[in-house]
This record gives structure tokens, sequence and C-alpha cells, in this order.
């Protein structure tokens, strides 16, 4: 007599069921976390942003891929009971009503995942109201507004259709993400004037005395790169294998917010916007290595903001120190600029 087989299907449900009694358990500390951690991000665009809010926002933006997974299995969870309970379909015809669903996969996948960048852009509006500065609130705003316009695209147009400009864009913004990552968000690259050095006022070659002053003249006249002088780790080459790793991944940011495919609200057709050449393993290696780059940019992120609170005169927290609006700002200490 062979024992009784559990058909596959069923083993998700068996899986989410003590994730979702875990989520709520201990009552306590879960409304906690849900009303510091998640409503304080989602309603920061209505109040003052601190850099909590911010950071958190930044890391839900690395983690959409999984975020919409996870909403998917939900959806197919409750989808599946509903139907075992009132016995209208079985399990194989939830998960294909699922993954044909035009409203689920033409609206609500898209909008989910658009949301975080919809957030951030909000904030940094928000940032630049509260603190009556342009910069660099706006250049982050345009940040994400570029790469909302970007991802937007690739979301909606099946990948055949997809032209060089796209792509074109595509390197443009992540390009502009890098820098910003790099001169901006971690503040780790910083421009030193050149001084004058013994080997500028040393005659040269008099074949070539000319083209290499002008060459000398030309370059002194462009400041040189290095890190920054005030920096918590004592190995440089931390710091430098962080921006190459951030540069190297940066482009599994843009490209974790693209589905797998999209099913048409006008004709219920299906396109293909991501070509998967790993057997579905390609989202799970994008959503890794970006959840990693994101680790490492939290990481030093938080020492700048470290760094500027340290840096403080009087041990005060003030708004130019921080690099976000009201994050070291203690209660009754905000002021709005006035016009």
């Amino acid at each position: 007599m062979k024992p009784p087989q559990v058909p596959p299907k069923v083993l998700p449900l068996f899986f989410i069921t003590p994730l979702i009694l875990r989520s709520m358990v201990p009552p306590r500390q879960r409304r906690r976390f849900f009303k510091t951690i998640l409503q304080g991000t989602l309603f920061s665009p209505f109040r003052p942003v601190r850099f909590r809010d911010a950071f958190v926002a930044d890391c839900v933006t690395s983690m959409v891929r999984p975020i919409c997974d996870l909403i998917y299995a939900l959806a197919y969870y409750f989808t599946a009971i509903w139907g075992l309970l009132s016995g209208k379909y079985t399990l194989n015809r939830a998960g294909y009503l699922l993954s044909k669903s035009m409203i689920w996969h033409g609206l609500i996948l898209p909008a989910l995942s658009i949301l975080p960048l919809f957030i951030k852009f909000i904030q940094t509006l928000r940032q630049a109201y509260d603190t009556g500065k342009r910069w660099p609130y706006l250049g982050n705003a345009f940040k994400y507004f570029t790469a909302g316009l970007v991802i937007l695209y690739g979301m909606t147009h099946a990948s055949v259709e997809r032209s060089t400009w796209w792509l074109g864009c595509f390197i443009a913004a992540t390009i502009y993400q890098i820098a910003w990552d790099s001169f901006v968000d971690w503040e780790l690259l910083v421009f030193v004037p050149r001084s004058v050095s013994s080997s500028t006022l040393r005659k040269p070659n008099p074949r070539s005395w000319r083209i290499v002053n002008f060459c000398r003249r030309i370059r002194d006249m462009f400041p040189y790169i290095r890190l920054r002088p005030k920096r918590l780790f004592d190995d440089d080459s931390y710091y430098r294998k962080a921006l190459f790793i951030n540069a190297a991944l940066r482009c599994c940011w843009m490209y974790g917010f693209i589905p797998a495919y999209r099913v048409s609200i006008a004709d219920g057709s299906t396109q293909v916007t991501f070509v998967d050449k790993a057997h579905g393993w390609s989202f799970v290696l994008l959503a890794t290595l970006e959840i990693f780059r994101r680790s490492i940019w939290g990481i030093i992120k938080v020492e700048l903001e470290t760094i500027k609170l340290m840096g403080s005169e009087g041990g005060e927290n003030d708004l130019d120190n921080a690099g976000t609006a009201d994050e070291y700002l203690r209660e009754g200490m905000w002021k709005v600029p006035l016009e």
C-alpha cells in the first residue's frame, strides 16, 4: 500500500501559515515594529523626514524583488485557501488564475514595485522644503526620477521592443547613481586642489618641453580625487573595495524592479520583460547581489552620519551636520526656515 502523496502546491500553504502567525506574535513587539519602522517610512513624506525613515526607504528599494515575491506568495495563499474552502476551483486552477491575472500582473505588481521609488522621490522633495536647501535634495530627487522613468519603461515594454535609447538611458542613470553614491551619499571621494610640485618646475627634454608643460598645466587646472580625511575604518582598502563593488553591482538595483513578464490590461497578452538565461536563477542572483551591495552602502552611510554627529559643535545636533532633515534633532528643536 502506497502512502498518501501530498500535492506539491499544498506545500506553500504549510510554509506560509506559520510565517503569518509568527509575524503577529508577540503582538506588542510586532505593533511597535510596524508603527516605528514601516509606518514611519510610509508616512514620512507628510512629516519631517528623519535619517531612519530615509535609510529604511533606501533599503526597501533594494528589496523590491523579494517583497513582490512575498506578496505574490501571499496572494496565492489566500486564493488557494478561498478556492479550497468554497470548492470553486482546485490548487492548479488557483495558480493558473493568478499567473494570468491582468489586474495582478498589469497593475498591482507594477504599482507595488514603483511605490518605494515614489516614496523616496517625495521624501527628497520634503527634505528640500524643510531645510530650505535645493542641494543635495533635488539632485537626489533627480536620481530617483530618472531611475523611475527607465524602470517604468522597462516594466511596460517587452524586452524585444526596447531600443538602444533605453539601454543608453539605463547606462547613463547607472553612472549617475554610482557618482551620487561616491560623492554625495557617502561623501567618500573629495576633490583636493593640486599644489605646485617641483616636477612641474623641472625642465624636461628640450624636444618635448612645450607639450609636456602644456599637459602639466592642463592637469594642474583640475583637482585630484582622494578619500575623505575623516574615516572610522583604518584600512583604506575597505573603502576602495566598497567603491568597486558598488560600481560593479549598481545595475542590479534597477534590474531588480523589472519583472519576468507582464500581462497586458488592454488585450490580455503576455509580454516577456526580462530574459532569464539562468533557468530561473537570474532573479535570485540579482536580489542577492543587490542586498549585498546595499549592506555595504548602509555601513558607509551610517558611518558618515556618525562622523557628522560626532563632529557637531558642543555635542549638539543641528540641521547642517545631519545628512537628512530631522534625524539628529531633539523634540522641540525643529525649525522651519522663514521665507
